[in-house]
């Protein structure tokens, strides 16, 4: 059997590798002995070189950028696959409630306020809203009642008890100040789940818009902001997720995740590289 990864064909025990993460997104399929690429996925990946050893004859080798252990890194075009054209800035709960001083979850807020997160995004934002990248803040709200909140987790047990019975204190569902959400940005709130996508009307707003690349930022890797790479992959999306834009609860923890499963769905990269882009 061989798995087709974008243009790159590879055999089962190559695929089997794949563990060690990729430094880029690739689409799989299985495929004959015979596949065809994927070729409009082939200006964002870069080009390999075909094997001519006996054993690689008629097919390509596994060049992926697995991390050094398998292979070449493939130069990604960064340019190409987060063009303002089709791309869009998301910003996943970066708000007072989560992040803030009045965060339900502290040890969140900790990790947020000893990183550069914050003002990460608020540069990215800047630089998207400069060249007409849309940006839009994915927010949690719950009512006072809690109407419409999940209650099948730990997690929403913790947000449950956080409620008073009171209307919210006004701004506490607000973006971040140090983010800021501009008139011509876009807010979309969310009063259940744990991913900005799942169920709400995320999906179809981006679509509506040519969206085709998600520049994905804000918390928490543990949870939310892994949940929106998962469900914009299964959609579709191209993802890409500035590392230093990210954060989570326990630093070792967060880069293994980024690692070894982020890696494998969507593009890793900085603040400073997708800036060079969109600021270029």
């Amino acid at each position: 059997m061989l798995y087709q990864l974008s243009h790159v064909r590879v055999s089962h025990a190559d695929y089997r590798r794949l563990s060690v993460g990729l430094h880029a997104p690739f689409r799989l399929r299985a495929s004959g002995n015979h596949a065809r690429p994927h070729r409009h996925l082939v200006e964002h990946r870069g080009s390999v070189e075909d094997d001519q050893s006996p054993a690689g004859a008629g097919r390509r080798p596994l060049a992926l950028g697995l991390l050094g252990r398998v292979g070449t890194r493939i130069p990604i075009d960064l340019r190409s696959l987060i063009d303002p054209s089709h791309t869009a800035l998301l910003t996943v709960e970066v708000q007072e409630a989560v992040v803030g001083a009045r965060a339900a979850l502290p040890a969140l807020s900790e990790a947020v306020a000893a990183s550069d997160m914050l003002p990460n995004i608020a540069a990215l934002a800047r630089a998207a809203r400069a060249v007409g990248v849309p940006v839009v803040h994915c927010t949690a709200e719950s009512r006072a009642d809690g109407f419409g909140a999940n209650r099948n987790s730990k997690l929403f047990a913790v947000a449950a008890k956080a409620r008073t019975g009171k209307p919210a204190p006004p701004g506490v569902f607000d973006v971040h100040a140090d983010v800021g959400a501009s008139p011509t940005d876009i807010v979309l709130p969310r009063l259940h789940g744990a991913s900005p996508m799942a169920g709400t009307s995320l999906d179809t707003v981006l679509r509506n818009e040519g969206i085709t690349t998600i520049v994905a930022t804000g918390v928490s890797v543990n949870v939310a902001l892994l949940g929106l790479v998962f469900d914009a992959v299964n959609r579709a999306y191209q993802v890409v997720v500035p590392r230093d834009a990210v954060c989570g609860v326990d630093p070792g923890y967060v880069n293994a995740v980024l690692e070894n499963t982020v890696s494998l769905l969507a593009t890793l990269t900085t603040t400073k590289d997708v800036l060079g882009v969109w600021n270029a």
